[in-house]
């Protein structure tokens, strides 16, 4: 499954990318808790009709919320092959979540790639300023006219190497 198949088509199959990332909880020495946080409608009975009367915060409610260091953190999961695709809507509620305007908890993106078989974990705001910095395209959805940025995911690849480096 790919972005140019229906939300029908990508939720009838599994979520490689939600089942990397509690794999990745379960092997992680620095993460003591990991809980749903948001909804999954992938996984849901709710009709689409009544799925789309739910406001849209809780909609776009992070995935996870997880306590790493002892500290709190809330993460939203993604999946792609080699190109993360962001809605623009969605980010501006991102930017509520990861703002203090719920509560003051940072948001993290997990990030898993089929065609590399690699995670990246980035901040929030990290990957906003590299979708500014690197110029980022934007995009629309043939399916629903939503516009997107599209960022290569070997960029995130290469961020989180250039971290690691110099976090060493």
């Amino acid at each position: 499954m790919n972005h140019n198949s229906t939300f029908t088509q990508r939720a009838s199959t599994v979520d490689v990318a939600d089942e990397k990332f509690q794999e990745y909880v379960k092997v992680s020495d620095k993460i003591s808790l990991c809980v749903r946080y948001g909804f999954d409608h992938r996984n849901s009975d709710i009709p689409i009709n009544i799925w789309m009367s739910i406001p849209l915060h809780l909609r776009l409610s992070p995935d996870f919320f997880i306590i790493s260091d002892n500290n709190p953190y809330f993460v939203e999961v993604k999946g792609c092959t080699d190109v993360l695709r962001l809605k623009t809507d969605d980010i501006k509620m991102y930017k509520r979540w990861d703002s203090n305007t719920f509560i003051d908890i940072p948001l993290y993106f997990y990030v898993y790639s089929v065609k590399y078989n690699k995670e990246v974990v980035i901040s929030f705001s990290r990957l906003l300023f590299l979708i500014h910095l690197l110029g980022c395209k934007k995009d629309i959805y043939e399916d629903n006219g939503k516009e997107y940025y599209k960022m290569q995911f070997g960029e995130l690849l290469h961020e989180q190497r250039k971290r690691e480096k110099n976090s060493n």
